[in-house]
């Protein structure tokens, strides 16, 4: 459509640049069907400009053909200008606001921002007055539940909580051996203290890592009613940093108790045995006698174990019944023969609070000084014995190894296997779904040795009828040819009874002798 458009002057290209657009549009404009001036024949335009841009355009228009005069398009052009300064004023406007509204929601999140910081710090500074005032770690959770809401507890770093506080009802009376924080609770305190921050399980369960001195002290455990938003988290964290400084005290609290006890224990196992006097002061001290028969108990429990089992055993024995220190895979005690049995209970029941396995073994008295190296090193054989035979979490007396030590010397697993299969042969080694039969068989033998070849008494032992002990003992014949033989019944009845300390579970079925 060819249309006259009016404009002059800096603007004439723009006006020419829109003419399409204008034409365009002014052809899609709605008319009633059948309208005289269906299309417009004449128009009049000038642009919007806002700055150096063209925001719109301007126009009259006519259905017939016209000459517009200079008088119309000088009041459509004000008309643009006076529209133009509008729009640019409205877009000014809007800006302006969208600038303020940024600006309003910046001061804000850093009103909020400052607000949360302040409030970290003044829990910061309340848990920290509360510890300066003699506060305990009951006194932390109770005032940590309190803040937060939920149930807030201190566990070591086996995981046993030490003490708890409910923020409704107050400090939890503790139990005797603790209670233990959930699987998914220990994994997250792991992740804590390789990454510095609490972390959250179980949507509205949160711990953070208690980390001091030298190592992992514990955690600290909360289970609220909702996720924790970050200015509680930060409470939180600032929680767990003065219940650490708590936890470190009582710890060089109770290990400066015995700060003389590991030279005291190294002097008197290791020698030089020059001092005996000065070391039998000391070791007096702390309960043990060394002019009388003494004891070594020895725990091996991988790297870690040992510092928190001393911690726990000083809690329970004190120091007026032992000499005990950690080994670095493990602890070594040292007390008078008589007290070894309640000194040995005393750390079986620190063991049932380590979170891990263990191996055990308590050697034969000593009456002097001088033998606890010999001592030493036999228990430590002893426990590569019982590594090699796979057996864990129990505490042995060295008379239950003490025939094996000359044979299996340093002996690994695999040695271990093959002397099982060179000296039992079909009794020991065979398909796997006569497994149980075989065992069945094994354990009747070694009752039958262990009686001195009585039938009638490993019988009883068994509680076997003899005609079905010795229908087992046919069977063993087929399975290990020789066995009879005077020279071949020692290896066989040593090998059974290495076999059954191994295994012990498979010789205590029916019909078997534990």
């Amino acid at each position: 459509m060819g249309l006259p458009l009016m404009g002059a002057g800096a603007a004439a290209p723009l006006v020419q640049k829109l003419a399409g657009e204008i034409g365009a549009h002014v052809a899609r404009l709605d008319h009633p069907r059948g309208h005289p001036g269906d299309l417009l024949a004449s128009i009049l335009g000038v642009p919007l400009l806002t700055t150096d841009e063209v925001s719109g355009v301007l126009f009259v228009g006519d259905r017939y053909v016209r000459a517009y005069t200079a008088w119309e398009t000088s009041i459509l052009s004000t008309l643009g200008a006076q529209a133009s300064v509008a729009i640019g004023n409205a877009r000014l406007f809007e800006q302006a606001r969208d600038a303020l509204a940024q600006a309003g929601a910046t001061n804000a999140l850093l009103s909020r921002q400052t607000a949360d910081t302040r409030a970290a710090a003044e829990a910061h500074e309340q848990l920290t007055a509360l510890v300066a005032r003699g506060g305990d770690l009951p006194d932390v959770c109770a005032m940590l539940a309190q803040r937060l809401g939920g149930r807030v507890a201190v566990c070591d770093e086996a995981g046993r909580e030490i003490v708890a506080a409910d923020g409704g009802r107050g400090i939890e009376e503790p139990t005797e051996e603790g209670r233990w924080i959930e699987d998914a609770a220990y994994a997250a305190l792991a992740e804590s203290r390789r990454t510095g921050r609490s972390v959250a399980y179980r949507k509205t369960r949160t711990v953070c890592a208690i980390v001091g001195g030298d190592g992992p002290l514990g955690g600290l455990v909360l289970h609220g009613t909702e996720p924790l938003g970050e200015v509680a988290a930060r409470v939180f964290e600032r929680g767990a940093m003065v219940t650490g400084v708590v936890l470190l005290h009582q710890a060089q609290r109770t290990l400066s108790l015995m700060a003389d006890a590991p030279a005291v224990l190294h002097g008197l196992v290791h020698g030089p045995w020059g001092r005996l006097e000065r070391h039998a002061q000391q070791a007096e001290k702390y309960g043990v006698d060394i002019h009388g028969p003494m004891r070594l108990l020895r725990i091996r429990t991988g790297r870690d174990g040992g510092p928190y089992l001393r911690r726990q055993l000083i809690e329970r024995l004190g120091t007026s019944s032992a000499l005990f220190d950690d080994a670095g895979d493990g602890l070594v005690v040292l007390a008078n023969a008589a007290r070894m049995d309640a000194v040995r209970a005393a750390v079986q029941a620190c063991l049932r609070r380590h979170r891990g396995s263990f191996s055990g073994v308590a050697g034969h008295a000593v009456d002097r000084p001088d033998g606890l190296a010999a001592a030493f090193e036999r228990t430590g054989r002893c426990l590569d014995l019982l590594e090699a035979l796979g057996r864990r979490d129990e505490i042995f007396d060295e008379s239950r190894l003490a025939l094996y030590l000359p044979l299996f010397n340093r002996a690994d697993a695999a040695a271990i296997e093959g002397f099982f299969t060179a000296t039992l042969g079909g009794l020991y080694a065979g398909p796997a779904a006569h497994a149980d039969r075989r065992a069945a068989l094994a354990g009747t033998l070694l009752a039958y040795l262990d009686c001195g070849y009585n039938a009638a008494e490993a019988a009883r032992s068994l509680s076997l009828h003899i005609n079905t002990l010795r229908q087992r003992l046919e069977a063993v014949d087929a399975l290990l040819q020789g066995w009879r033989d005077a020279g071949r019944a020692l290896e066989v009845h040593v090998a059974l009874r290495l076999w059954r300390l191994r295994d012990p579970q498979r010789f205590a079925g029916p019909g078997a002798r534990v």
